[in-house]
């Protein structure tokens, strides 16, 4: 699990091993953001946000398949498929923002779902521009009754897999 604070572009929550989620340390991170401070650094660079995220996310894209890649090799007939669950809200980044999208690498077994939380009618996202290549699965959340319901979809289409 991987938590992104886009605005000060950095990584403020990593846990590989999931067997368990650290939920107090991810608390305290998620704490410590303060969305009332901004900082001159977070000005000035504000217009990488969206490269700062393709890249992150292509990092983990990496990682997930080199690990696919090391389990194939190990003579099991199918290697993992990988999940990312992306969260956020709609998001509009800086005009000259650079969106290209994420590459993703030759032989990824990736599923990727996009649960995008709305405190208002929006009509955009671009950080879906991003994530165009991995073909992500949409849910729009209004309510706890649509996070409910997007996550029994997701669960009943991996059951698929």
């Amino acid at each position: 699990m991987t938590a992104l604070d886009l605005d000060a572009r950095q990584v403020i929550f990593r846990q590989d091993n999931l067997a368990q989620l650290d939920w107090p340390r991810l608390r305290q991170a998620l704490d410590e953001m303060n969305p009332r401070l901004v900082s001159l650094d977070q000005l000035a660079g504000r217009k990488q946000k969206g490269a700062f995220f393709r890249e992150v996310l292509a990092e983990r894209l990496r990682l997930a398949c080199d690990a696919s890649a090391g389990a194939a090799k190990a003579s099991r007939p199918e290697s993992p498929r990988r999940v990312f669950i992306v969260l956020s809200s709609h998001i509009l980044f800086p005009q000259g923002s650079e969106l290209r999208p994420v590459d993703v690498p030759a032989g990824c077994r990736c599923r990727v779902y996009h649960l995008r939380y709305q405190m208002a009618q929006a009509t955009w996202d671009e950080l879906g521009k991003v994530m165009k290549p991995l073909k992500p699965r949409r849910f729009d959340l209004r309510s706890p009754h649509d996070l409910r319901k997007a996550l029994a979809r997701i669960l009943a289409d991996l059951r698929k897999l």
